[in-house]
């Protein structure tokens, strides 16, 4: 046969059987068209920004996930009050926000400055609460105003903005050896644990006003060896490398930022992660400072919807003076812990808003009493220095922060001021690491000099 015969029969038999099938392709076509037009409807919807829903991420199908299903149905589910419907969805990457506490400068003479914080930054996190056992979650300072108060005021003055409450483990009540033994229990056995949960979420779901949680437990976490052996006898460990113990906690760590992270999700509330900061995965050069290591950054990752690193305090109060927070080290953070898979986007930066005032030596080096123990540098406030630096000789400028010198009493002090950094920080963070969030440690709401410094940087 030849080709042009052969395409003549094919086209004949082609025709022909479209004539039967007429119906058939006729209903199969409509089908199409519909499916599409749903698809398309769908695509729009979802497009579509509520005023309340899910947060901006999934959590991890069971089946993928390496740590037991959460059994418990008794978690408090109440969702917070939907936004106005003109708000857009908040995001958290990239965003701009600060810490506010009552208790920096409190004078009940001062107004209440919490409506003005929140309606110039994104976001306001109220550090209020503290554990103070496992299901007792106790206002931090009896003080305060009380957190729906607080709360209340920043909703009506940002209907649209994020609002996040602390849950911090740094009762006052609780001795340090105390406070490991209450994490101890937490981190190390189930029931304690789901119990706190609980307790957690039924707090968040008291108060409508908060979008969110941060957990920032990091005082009862074992700092020295010593620690390290009552989460061991509580846990009922015994004979464990100091690998095996750390990365045994490290697993309950993350088991607990899993565990709030679904009760805050079924909530529909974001949850955030207040994260120790380290170098290395070196344990063994670190027995004095051990809590950083049980953090697994990309675990935990996987989990919260923020991880905002304290990376701060590379001069600390206990050490020799020097800048708070030089970018270079800040940059070594953000690379290591990127390096464990986490991204950019999942990760916001503490920035420090205080000074340090060290009493030194002739060397320049930190003081020590007659006894030979360190004198311990002193906070001050943005209010504090800008009261007292007119006493002072500006000696140096570091990536923004401030050196100051001064002699009272016959001892010399040097005083580094990291707030002075907060405009050139920001800016650096956001030029380099355009996704990664920013977040002011920290501001009182009564704190007049701080409160202007960061409406006045993050409000722009």
């Amino acid at each position: 046969m030849q080709r042009g015969d052969l395409g003549s029969n094919l086209g004949r038999r082609f025709r022909d059987a479209v004539q039967r099938q007429r119906r058939l392709i006729a209903t199969l076509t409509a089908i199409a068209v519909i499916g599409a037009l749903a698809a398309f409807i769908s695509l729009q919807l979802n497009a579509r920004s509520g005023p309340a829903g899910p947060p901006p991420m999934d959590l991890p199908a069971p089946s993928h996930s390496q740590l037991p299903a959460i059994g418990s149905s008794a978690w408090a589910t109440t969702a917070p009050e939907a936004a106005p419907a003109n708000c857009r969805r908040a995001r958290l990457a990239g965003s701009a926000g600060a810490w506010i506490e009552s208790y920096l400068d409190d004078d009940i003479k001062n107004q209440d400055l919490v409506a003005d914080e929140a309606k110039a930054i994104g976001l306001v996190d109220f550090d209020w609460v503290s554990v103070a056992s496992p299901t007792n979650l106790a206002r931090t300072d009896s003080f305060d105003p009380s957190l729906a108060t607080e709360l209340t005021a920043a909703a009506a003055a940002s209907p649209c903005g994020q609002r996040f409450v602390t849950m911090a483990d740094n009762d006052p009540s609780l001795s340090h050896s105390s406070d490991v033994r209450l994490m101890a229990e937490i981190l190390t056995k189930p029931a304690v644990r789901e119990e706190h949960v609980a307790a957690v979420a039924a707090l968040m779901a008291s108060q409508p006003d908060a979008t969110g949680l941060t957990v920032d437990y990091e005082f009862g976490l074992p700092q020295t060896l010593s620690d390290l052996a009552i989460d061991e006898q509580i846990a009922g460990w015994r004979g464990l490398s100091l690998d095996t113990a750390v990365n045994q906690l490290s697993d309950d760590y993350t088991e607990l930022i899993r565990e709030l992270a679904v009760a805050m999700h079924r909530q529909h509330r974001t949850l955030r992660v207040a994260a120790l900061v380290r170098a290395s995965d070196d344990v063994e050069a670190a027995t004095s400072d051990l809590a950083p290591y049980l953090l697994d950054y990309g675990a935990i990752a996987d989990y919260a919807d923020q991880i905002v690193l304290e990376a701060y305090d590379f001069h600390y109060t206990t050490g020799n003076p020097g800048p708070i927070a030089p970018f270079s080290d800040v940059a070594g953070v953000l690379g290591y812990v990127h390096s464990y898979g986490v991204p950019w986007t999942k990760l916001a930066m503490g920035i420090p808003l205080y000074a340090y005032d060290w009493q030194v030596n002739n060397q320049g080096d930190i003081a020590v009493s007659a006894s030979g123990q360190v004198i311990p540098a002193t906070t001050m406030t943005v209010t504090q220095v800008a009261s007292d630096r007119k006493h002072w000789h500006q000696a140096a400028t570091e990536n923004g922060e401030t050196e100051y010198t001064y002699t009272k009493v016959g001892h010399a002090h040097i005083v580094w001021d990291a707030a002075s950094a907060l405009s050139a920080e920001t800016a650096w963070l956001k030029h380099n690491y355009p996704g990664v969030g920013v977040d002011i440690w920290r501001i009182g709401n009564a704190d007049p000099s701080a409160s202007a410094l960061a409406v006045k940087v993050l409000g722009s």
